[in-house]
Parts: structure tokens; C-alpha cells; sequence
């Protein structure tokens, strides 16, 4: 289901790994955002969204899926390669 929204963020394949889905609330009182839950292969967003908004104000999010910060080195190098290699013609 993250095929479409990385797509249209122009997300390189290498990088759709590191990316997931979540539905998250925002609070009232402090307009803080709470993850519920992250939304498998089988789950759409858009019944998911509409059944949890019932119950309040609710979205869907594009959010890293891992908590380990040393892929964040790994992202970023791949990062900086595909952007360095979209400016190799540049000059």
C-alpha cells in the first residue's frame, strides 16, 4: 500500500523499505500526534482512517519504520548517492 505515496514523492525502490504507513491521532488539549498503529500490506488506509475517525480526528502518516539510528547512516548515504546522482549532469 506504500507503492502509491511513494510514488508520488518520488521515493527511490531502495529507500521504500525504510518507510511504512502509520494512523495516527491528534490530541486536543496539546495538538500532540499519537501513533496507533502501523498499517500492514492488507490494511487500507482509507477504511482504517474512516473507521478510527469515528472516534476522533485521525490521519494517515508516511513515517520511518525502524528505530535502530544506525540506518539512518545507511539512508543517508544512499540518499546523497541518488541525489548526487540526479546532479552528475547538473553543470
Amino acid at each position: 500500500m506504500i507503492d502509491p505515496a511513494d510514488s508520488t514523492i518520488d521515493l527511490p525502490e531502495d529507500f521504500v523499505n525504510y518507510f511504512g504507513l502509520y494512523l495516527v491521532c491528534k490530541e486536543a488539549n496539546d495538538g500532540e500526534m499519537t501513533i496507533i498503529r502501523k498499517l500492514q500490506d492488507f490494511m487500507s488506509p482509507y477504511i482504517s482512517r474512516k473507521t478510527a475517525t469515528k472516534q476522533g480526528v485521525h490521519k494517515i502518516v508516511l513515517r520511518k519504520t525502524y528505530w535502530d539510528s544506525s540506518f539512518d547512516d545507511e539512508l543517508l548515504f544512499k540518499q546523497s548517492y541518488y541525489e548526487s546522482s540526479l546532479c552528475s549532469g547538473c553543470e
